[in-house]
Parts: structure tokens; sequence; C-alpha cells
């Protein structure tokens, strides 16, 4: 928790005295005091916890995962070390809920001071990936506490169970699979005109251009794109990449 807690605190420090910050402050408004900080990180993050779970998948997924480590632990076997350490794993079983609700949260800390809303879902990547972590841990060591209150290693209903929640799991990732792949010819065109882009940056740096104009692409997963204004932000971003002024024929 505490490092989770420090990383936070050092994000919204490099936040506040990264080069950028003064233009950031052109286009967000930034938290009044501690008070407001809190309430954008509680809404935050009920915002991003509505989107996460209103797909039926994503439920099924973490009940899965968290019913498999269940049975993993149940079924374990080193009863020595399950006696010598009892005590632990009762507290850890209370203790790591506790530590995703503050990994949730304060993973919102730093969006919430630098833009006043929640972050972009890819910064969520990593914070979500430690939590699914916790959760297979906590449904172990839940399943290892009751062992031997409910003797899940003898019952054939729940193997039986945990095997067909084994086998959606993968009907799942299939489903997704062929959703992606509805986008192929999308995606093979997009990767295409942004090849095409980039070497008609490149091949104008290297013949020593101020500037070049570039054809106009619209992501249609969404997302800022670049624009005609040379002093729009992803503009002078992209600019500052490639050393070259870069604007589109928007």
């Amino acid at each position: 928790v505490g490092i989770i807690l420090s990383f936070s605190i050092l994000s919204m420090i490099i936040i506040i005295i990264a080069p950028g910050s003064q233009n950031r402050t052109e286009y967000f408004t930034q938290p009044s005091g501690v008070q407001e900080l809190l309430i954008i990180s509680w809404t935050s993050m009920l915002t991003v916890l509505k989107n996460i779970f209103k797909w039926h998948g994503n439920i099924f997924s973490v009940f899965q995962l968290i019913l498999i480590s269940f049975y993993s632990g149940a079924i374990w076997k080193d009863a020595t070390y399950l006696n010598n350490y009892n005590s632990i794993i009762k507290r850890s079983v209370f203790i790591i809920p506790v530590i995703i609700g503050i990994v949730l949260f304060t993973s919102f800390l730093p969006a919430a001071y630098g833009v006043s809303k929640p972050p972009p879902a890819r910064v969520m990547i990593g914070p979500i990936y430690f939590i699914m972590c916790l959760l297979g841990a906590w449904g172990f060591l839940l399943g290892a506490l009751l062992k031997y209150k409910i003797n899940l290693q003898n019952r054939l209903v729940i193997k039986i169970l945990t095997i067909s929640l084994f086998c959606l799991f993968f009907i799942n990732g299939i489903r997704d699979t062929q959703k992606i792949l509805q986008y192929k010819n999308k995606l093979k065109s997009f990767a295409v005109d942004f090849d095409q882009r980039e070497q008609q940056i490149l091949e104008a740096k290297k013949m020593g251009k101020d500037i070049v104009v570039v054809p106009y692409k619209m992501h249609f997963i969404g997302g800022e794109v670049l624009t005609s204004d040379l002093n729009y932000w992803t503009n002078e971003c992209i600019s500052n990449y490639y050393g070259i002024n870069v604007i589109t024929d928007e």
C-alpha cells in the first residue's frame, strides 16, 4: 500500500514540474483543493468500474478467475503450511480486498489532479493487471482457508463446474477475438496509411523542409488526431517527435 501511495504522489509531482504543465493547464481546470481532488478520484473510479462491468464478459472473467483460484487453494495439499500460517492467511483474506480498493482509488489521483477527469483506459492497464493478480491470490487463500471446512477436493460437482468455467473462458476469448477480427480491414488500412504518412514526414525532414503537410487521417477507434493548427498539442507532440513541423490538409 505504501508503494502504491508513493508512486501516486510521485506521479502528481511529475505532473506539477513537467515542462508541459503550463500548456496543460490551459486545457484542463485543476482541482481547487484536496476535497475536490478526492471527489474527482472517487467519481472517476465509479465511472470506470461501471464501464468495465457493463459488459457481461468482464464480469464473467473476474468471477471465473476468483473461482478457479479458489478451487486451486481448496485442493492444496500442504497441510503443514496451512497450520503454521493459518492466522496470516486469515488476515490476508480480509486485507487483500482493502488493498484492491486502495489501488483502485489511488490510481486515479494523478489523473484527477492533472486533467480533473478519469484517465484514458490504457493508463489503467497496470493497476488492473495488479488487481487481477490480487484477486487471484485472494481466491487462492480463501480456498485454502476453507479447505477443511467444506472439503472441496472431494466434491465432483465443484470439479465439473470449474472445468466448465475453464472451457467457457476460452469461448469468451474466442468471442472477443472475433470482434477484433471484424475490424481487420480497418486496422490494415490504417496501418498502411500511417506508414505512408510517416514515410512522407521522414522524407520531408531528410530534404531539409521546415514543415510538411500530410493527409488527414481519423482514428476509427477514437482519440486525438493531427490537425491543420501547428500550435495544437497533438501537432506539437508529433512535430517534436519527428523534429519537423507537421500539419494536415484538413
